[in-house]
């Protein structure tokens, strides 16, 4: 999906405050349109079969169907619709059994408003989207799989990796770790080479299942 010149939503919390707050931060986008509104997983499955938005905007924790399941149905039933979970929840397990579902971003509801509308316009692409913070959850549980055994990482790939897994661009990585672009793509393809991986989105979905800490308390 690109180039899309206006993006339907739908916007799917028990609390009524935070429908009601999205809602209005939302109707100031003009390219960004709010289709629906409901309160709990039961209604947000039969709305989004039904409407079909771009995006849903989720909590996790809700009533009559949890925010993880919607996301898993939608996903096998093949709705277009992707899923962007806006919770509390920040635990590894939240974040990787949403990712696991089908989810196209993961965001926390201290969120600010411009984050929030680059994470709907990067998931109504069909791109993957996490916070920093949330991406850089488990992160020492990663690196320390990736020291062991004949795939063992360098020390290069995993500085790579890890700023990959922070959201960085290749670019910004090499401007980062002072090395040029070619060479940072030569990392990251011999890393994701000893990992199975076929691109940087599969990459973090890896990091992302495998449970990933704070890299900054990595050694």
């Amino acid at each position: 999906m690109t180039d899309i010149e206006e993006i339907s939503v739908i916007l799917i919390d028990d609390h009524r405050l935070v429908r009601d707050g999205l809602q209005m931060m939302l109707d100031r986008q003009s390219q960004i349109k709010v289709v629906g509104i409901c309160e709990d997983g039961k209604q947000a499955l039969d709305m989004i079969r039904d409407i079909k938005p771009d995006v849903a905007i989720m909590d996790i924790s809700m009533p009559e169907m949890d925010g993880i399941t919607v996301t898993r149905l939608v996903s096998e039933s093949g709705v277009s619709t992707r899923i962007l979970i806006l919770t509390m929840h920040q635990k590894p397990q939240y974040i990787r059994e949403v990712m696991d579902a089908g989810a196209f971003g993961f965001l926390t509801k201290n969120t600010d408003y411009e984050e929030l509308i680059t994470a709907i316009n990067t998931v109504a692409k069909g791109e993957f989207y996490l916070h920093p913070s949330i991406a850089s959850l488990a992160f020492k549980e990663f690196i320390s799989t990736t020291r062991q055994g004949s795939n063992a990482l360098s020390d290069r790939e995993r500085d790579v990796v890890r700023l990959i897994a922070q959201g960085k661009s290749v670019s910004e990585v090499a401007n980062t770790l002072f090395i040029s672009v070619r060479t940072v793509q030569t990392h990251l393809y011999n890393a994701m080479k000893k990992l199975n991986l076929h691109s940087q989105r599969e990459l973090i979905f890896y990091i992302i299942r495998e449970g990933i800490v704070d890299p900054m308390s990595y050694s």
